[in-house]
């Protein structure tokens, strides 16, 4: 998805996320305080990530997801789900991603979508997300 006509914005500010290619988030690591800059690839499934050197994690640590212009926090209300939006053809898809290190799972959901779109190799491991809490906050 790396298509002129598609973004991947801020749930609450609609700055879009994506800097050099990358979808570009503040991270601050909730298991030992560490913060720094999180760059993802825009490819939904593809789990290739760099971070700041500033940024320590390990396989298991929960990230705080921020918005780099305007602070939101992208985190679900239990924390483990980060959520933005993304824009396509006219068309706004919610994007959830698990925010545990190394929990590679990813959904895709319309406004209006009953069956959301399930991408990663750990989608079967991982709870999944609470729809009714997630699609209603932004």
């Amino acid at each position: 998805m790396t298509q002129k006509n598609v973004q991947y914005v801020c749930t609450g500010c609609k700055s879009n996320l994506v800097v050099d290619g990358k979808i570009t988030m503040g991270v601050h690591n909730a298991m030992n305080g560490t913060r720094g800059i999180l760059r993802a690839s825009p490819i939904i499934g593809d789990y290739s990530i760099s971070t700041s050197p500033t940024l320590k994690t390990k396989l298991g640590d929960r990230l705080n997801v921020l918005c780099p212009c305007c602070g939101l926090m992208l985190n679900s209300d239990d924390s483990h789900w980060g959520k933005i939006l993304l824009r396509r053809a006219q068309k706004e898809y919610y994007v959830l991603f698990s925010t545990i290190i190394g929990e590679n799972v990813t959904y895709k959901l319309g406004h209006k979508s009953q069956r959301p779109q399930v991408f990663g190799p750990d989608a079967e491991k991982v709870k999944k997300p609470n729809w009714s809490t997630m699609l209603v906050s932004s």
